[in-house]
């Protein structure tokens, strides 16, 4: 194969070349921002694979689903989840969360939601003849309230959606699996933002939640870890180079091949998950070692002047071996 045209295209035009990549790799780079990345550690397992063909039998039998749980710890406040108060703001996120939506005409994407607030206003809907009031809302006695949860419907939820002591409640969400988690996370923790008063003291958890959070730490650990490398990478590249143009040769085809295949990500739009991140330090660690390699072997031929010839016999043999190797690591 004749690859001496390329070879003076790379030796007699140099910047231009740098620049026509530069420009392609900003082109496709565009499409970075529509990367789309999954929390769900179900996106992990193949849909034959046994355990999740029983989660999704027991899904289908029970709707169980992936849930969220706002935590109401009254335990520093003189409010207990009993105050009407404390009440009010646990039916605010029922209705933001689960009402808001349906009144909008848009999908809730929730199976359920399960929380004290909720029984008391199922129980206070109830007629007048059968103990209620008629209206479907939190009452404002805290008497009427007391009497409500000794009734079997509350008091058998008892250590289920609070505790004995009244001070600890939950409100239990249940996210139907093919919900789009973080939409219904950012909706659920725009309710506690918006439920007007902060008598009670609330924390979202849950399985959603701890995805979430794992996934987040993960970028966070790696944002750190990544420019420790780069600069531990600059340091050896220098100590041998003893230059900065060795550097910047170095980390200047990574950083294109990481826009590159992110631009292509973006643009495909397969299901990221958290190991993905990794491809970077993939890219980042064999990119660099491709580039150490060509610059070393054209320092080696420093004896041939004619640079043409050079980047020819370069391109023979340490880029064919770099081509084989690029195309092994892609497959």
């Amino acid at each position: 194969m004749n690859i001496r045209p390329i070879a003076k295209i790379l030796a007699n035009r140099p910047k231009l070349v740098i620049i026509l990549f530069i420009i392609f790799a900003a082109v496709i780079g565009t499409q970075i921002t529509n990367i789309y990345m999954v929390s769900n550690f179900a996106e992990y397992l193949p849909e034959d694979d046994p355990t999740m063909k029983l989660l999704d039998q027991i899904d289908e039998e029970f709707q169980i689903g992936h849930t969220i749980i706002i935590l109401v710890d009254q335990h520093d406040r003189i409010w207990d989840i009993r105050d009407p108060k404390v009440l009010i703001e646990m039916d605010e996120i029922y209705k933001y969360v689960y009402e808001k939506p349906l009144i909008e005409g848009k999908k809730t994407n929730i199976i359920s939601i399960r929380s004290l607030a909720e029984l008391i206003k199922n129980e206070n809907a109830k007629p007048i003849l059968e103990g209620g009031t008629g209206l479907r809302e939190i009452p404002n006695d805290k008497a009427k309230i007391y009497e409500y949860m000794a009734r079997i419907t509350i008091s058998s939820v008892k250590r289920v959606l609070y505790t004995d002591d009244f001070k600890i409640a939950v409100i239990i969400i249940q996210v139907s699996k093919d919900a789009d988690f973080d939409e219904v996370l950012l909706r659920t923790e725009k309710a506690l933002d918006n439920r007007g008063t902060n008598f009670a003291n609330m924390t979202i958890t849950g399985t959603i939640a701890m995805q979430k959070a794992v996934q987040q730490q993960s970028i966070r650990n790696f944002a750190i870890i990544l420019p420790i490398a780069i600069i531990f990478i600059s340091i050896v590249i220098f100590l041998f180079h003893r230059t900065l143009k060795g550097i910047i040769i170095a980390f200047l085809p990574p950083v294109i091949s990481l826009v590159l295949t992110f631009g292509v990500l973006g643009a495909v739009q397969p299901e990221l998950t958290m190991l993905s991140v990794a491809i970077v330090a993939l890219l980042l660690g064999l990119g660099v070692d491709y580039s150490i390699h060509l610059m070393n072997r054209l320092v080696e031929e420093n004896n041939t002047k004619d640079m043409v010839t050079r980047v020819e016999f370069i391109l023979k043999s340490t880029g064919k071996a770099i081509v084989l190797s690029t195309a092994t690591t892609m497959i």
